[in-house]
């Protein structure tokens, strides 16, 4: 044992002196593995970022961490079908500790019908001091007045679709939807003030009036609502409580924000096998510089080599030798690497990246004016290991290579 301490101890001396020999080319491997990290960890950054902007944008969009809905609302949103919840069962969503915010809604698929113009839209009943700060139903006005409660008939359009409608802050526009009986109800509602969604395309599907004058005109009673929306206190917290809540509404229709919206958990995941598929192509490129400057040492050290070789070092402790570089260079690189990275991410990044010039062409995807940059530890040890592991596989042919020079033919040659 004490002679295998010994044995490695001296060969990680050669290592660190090996690596410290020629001081230009183990500086330009640093850099590459360096700039090579930590733009890896700040792209998966800005990635995550788009990706967590527009999971959040779906959830504040109206959606929820949870739903509950009709059984056949989703497939078939016709005012019928509702569900029924008193006051007390929302009483008891409240208490649930996980629980952040419930939300009550009428939803229906109507035309504003203006004085010039028609436009389609999905028109929400809401209490409009429950949705603050949690929903887009919530938003203050931008230009005008805010809902002022659940009897509040005036209506809230998005800022978009003010200039389709050929309308402003003030005028009366007529709501054409569905009646209770199948027949065509209208009502008409004045234009209290707008508001701006993340996503412009937002403003146009979605207008937000008080819940009691869309109840009035749809004949619904209290307690029959389209929907239900949950928020919670953490988005971890979903599968713990669906098995609740689906318990306590056995005969609605309760599904997470990941059912609900199929597309962008597709995206998320698209993008995960994208970063994986990203971090090895860098950590092989990487590893090809570093197995370059191993083999440019070895070369240099054909002599040193073949002498240690001489006096009684096997090829197996010259291969722990030689990957022992590989494994410092890749280490100290990477580890410096992410630690600039995560620097640029939280210092430089931390107020995000403005795309107000590319807006129309983002906010199609679900990406707002700006993109904050998220920082995942999971990626930054992703990467390290990747690095080390394969960078020091990558790194056995130059170790095997050095293990075949012979002490006789090197002594003569160099």
């Amino acid at each position: 044992m004490k002679t295998l301490f010994s044995s490695l101890s001296i060969v990680f001396f050669l290592a660190l002196r090996n690596i410290f020999r020629n001081k230009r080319r183990t500086f330009v491997t640093l850099l590459s593995v360096i700039l090579g990290v930590s733009s890896t960890l700040i792209l998966a950054g800005i990635a995550r970022g788009m990706a967590q902007q527009i999971i959040d944008d779906s959830i504040y969009s109206l959606v929820g961490h949870i739903k509950i809905q009709h059984i056949r609302f989703h497939h078939d949103p016709s005012i019928a079908h509702t569900i029924y919840v008193d006051e007390h069962q929302l009483s008891s969503l409240r208490a649930i500790p996980e629980v952040k915010a419930v939300l009550p809604r009428i939803r229906i698929h109507a035309v504003l019908q203006s004085e010039r113009d028609a436009a389609p839209i999905t028109l929400i009943g809401e209490y409009p001091e429950r949705e603050r700060d949690f929903s887009l139903g919530g938003s203050l006005a931008t230009r005008g007045n805010s809902l002022e409660g659940a009897q509040d008939s005036k209506i809230m359009l998005g800022e978009s679709i003010l200039p389709t409608l050929k309308s402003e802050i003030g005028k009366r526009i007529v709501i054409l939807t569905q009646g209770a009986k199948g027949d065509i109800a209208s009502k008409g509602f004045r234009i209290t003030g707008t508001y701006q969604a993340e996503v412009r395309n937002t403003e146009k599907q979605f207008a937000f009036t008080g819940i009691e004058p869309l109840r009035e005109l749809l004949e619904l009673s209290q307690g029959q609502y389209h929907e239900i929306s949950i928020i919670l206190e953490d988005e971890s917290m979903i599968e713990g409580i669906l098995p609740y809540l689906r318990q306590l509404f056995p005969n609605a229709d309760v599904r997470s924000w990941e059912t609900l919206e199929p597309l962008v958990v597709s995206m998320s995941k698209l993008q995960n096998g994208f970063l994986i598929i990203w971090f090895v192509i860098v950590v092989i490129t990487v590893s090809f510089g570093t197995i370059n400057a191993l083999l440019m040492s070895i070369f240099e050290r054909v002599r040193e080599i073949a002498i240690v070789n001489a006096l009684g070092m096997t090829s197996r402790w010259i291969i722990i030798e030689t990957i022992l570089q590989a494994f410092f260079l890749l280490l100290s690189g990477g580890t410096v690497g992410i630690l600039l990275g995560i620097t640029v991410l939280e210092g430089f990044l931390s107020e995000g990246i403005s795309v107000k010039q590319f807006a129309e062409g983002t906010s199609i995807v679900g990406i707002g004016d700006r993109i904050l940059p998220l920082l995942h530890t999971s990626d930054a040890l992703t990467i390290l290991i990747l690095l080390t592991v394969i960078g020091t596989l990558g790194c056995l042919y130059p170790a095997w290579l050095a293990t075949r020079i012979k002490p006789s033919v090197a002594l003569k040659k160099f």
